[in-house]
């Protein structure tokens, strides 16, 4: 997975803006650009908010990619994340559904879900 992450973020900086990749933008000096040592790139967890979600998602990705999953209810008030399963699910043709009534599953004590929530964000 860490492969993975690594080459979308080599692919994010070969995008082309105007006939120039995003490294070539960024450059300081030859051979060095600032992209490299952006948030996004650094990968660390503690200074880049988006890394833990995104990472979660490609782990999603790649479990369903196992599974013959048909349908995904999706149950959380982040409408960015929303629109990303949203659209994964329509590439995949797996059925969305929005489960609302988030209060009442959170009120629950799941033993999971306190575990999970100990967990390092690796995971």
């Amino acid at each position: 997975m860490r492969e993975q992450y690594n080459s979308i973020l080599y692919q994010l900086g070969e995008i082309r803006l105007t006939n120039k990749r995003i490294v070539d933008w960024l450059q300081i000096r030859p051979g060095l650009s600032y992209w490299w040592m952006t948030l996004i790139v650094e990968s660390n967890y503690g200074k880049s908010s988006f890394m833990t979600p995104f990472i979660k998602l490609l782990a999603l990705e790649e479990i369903l990619s196992n599974q013959n999953v048909l349908e995904i209810i999706f149950s959380s008030s982040n409408s960015n994340l929303k629109e990303i399963i949203r659209k994964f699910c329509k590439e995949n043709k797996i059925r969305f559904s929005q489960q609302n009534g988030i209060k009442d599953y959170n009120n629950r004590i799941n033993p999971f879900w306190i575990f999970y929530k100990r967990l390092p964000y690796i995971f």
